[in-house]
């Protein structure tokens, strides 16, 4: 695909002709600051550059096709993200519906709890020779 097709596409951000494997390759092609300097001294023609130097022409272009990336995921991952609250969803509702006394009655046996720390605190302080008597 000539370059100037491809840079219309991606800033026409037309998912139709570019898929994101094709963006975050070109992504990984993009002149790095050092080679954009490098390239900004060069004074020969321009045409004569590689495909990867002459995205240069694109101002902000790493920037650009990083959204264009994000657009192409987007959907997919609000998909899959929308499939994981449904599962939650349904586990929430299962639980509600059986109403298990294990899952949603377990405040009730902080009471026995307490009282069994009570007594715990109780033996040690005799065993330590505490007096008890204030408790």
């Amino acid at each position: 695909m000539p370059l100037p097709d491809m840079m219309a596409a991606v800033l026409a951000m037309d998912e139709s002709v570019l898929d994101v494997d094709q963006v975050e390759n070109l992504i990984k092609f993009c002149p790095t600051k050092e080679e954009m300097e490098l390239l900004k001294g060069y004074t020969g023609d321009k045409e004569n550059l590689g495909k990867c130097e002459q995205l240069m022409k694109v101002p902000r272009v790493e920037s650009k096709l990083g959204v264009f990336s994000f657009k192409i995921q987007f959907l997919s991952q609000v998909t899959e993200f929308k499939k994981s609250l449904k599962t939650v969803n349904s586990a929430c509702e299962e639980v509600l519906a059986e109403r298990s006394p294990g899952l949603l009655d377990f405040h009730l046996d902080l009471v026995s709890l307490e009282a069994a720390t009570k007594v715990m605190i109780y033996a040690w302080l005799e065993k330590e020779n505490y007096s008890t008597a204030n408790c």
